[in-house]
């Protein structure tokens, strides 16, 4: 028995698996230091973001058990607890299906309140990069980011084109209304991934 990740976006009314339900904490080996966990993994509680560390932390208890059987090759049985630590957000991730392969995510609208303040959580490989573009709701282009070229949990997004939302340099003009309409909830955000993988979009 492995560990798989659920969601709700309602409150705990209704729940999903993410990830295609691929573990997010596997079985350790029969043979080797993880042996004494080879048969079942059990989370006693949801993983949670520990202080400022910027990891997810989840405990769990792990055996040489399987699931309502006895153990293998009659091995004595052994358990213990355990912690699994990964960085902050990186449970899940969009990433191309190839490594040749360039993958696409346009977000819904955002209530995007200063472009300067979007942050992405990626992980770059060498000669990779994370491409930004900002949307207005019919999916025309509003402004251009330099692309991301380097690993970070909050990566900030530096806009090549100065009319970007929330920009001080944003050009008043007959369209200063459209704008600020876009600026409360109507801009999307594309982002481009090659040899990249996104795994959380922030906003203010």
């Amino acid at each position: 028995m492995d560990i798989q990740l659920t969601y709700s976006g309602d409150g705990g009314e209704t729940y999903h698996r993410a990830g295609a339900r691929e573990p997010i904490l596997k079985c350790g080996a029969r043979d080797g230091p993880l042996a004494r966990e080879s048969g079942t993994v059990y989370p006693p509680s949801a993983p949670f973001v520990h202080g400022e560390e910027n990891e997810i932390w989840l405990y769990y208890h792990g055996n040489n058990l399987l699931h309502g059987e006895r153990t293998r090759d009659g091995a004595a049985p052994s358990q213990g607890l355990y912690l699994a630590k990964i960085p902050r957000d990186r449970l899940v991730c969009l990433k191309p299906e190839a490594e040749d392969e360039e993958a696409v995510v346009t977000t819904v609208p955002l209530a995007l309140s200063d472009a300067g303040a979007l942050r992405l959580n990626v992980e770059v490989q060498d000669g990779g990069e994370v491409s930004v573009t900002l949307l207005d709701a019919w999916g025309s282009e509003l402004a251009q980011a330099a692309p991301i070229t380097t690993s970070g949990l909050e990566q900030p997004v530096s806009w090549l084109d100065s009319a970007a939302p929330g920009s001080e340099s944003a050009p008043q003009s007959d369209g200063e209304e459209k704008m600020t309409w876009q600026l409360h909830g109507s801009v999307k955000v594309r982002v481009a991934l090659r040899r990249a993988s996104l795994f959380a979009i922030y906003h203010s």
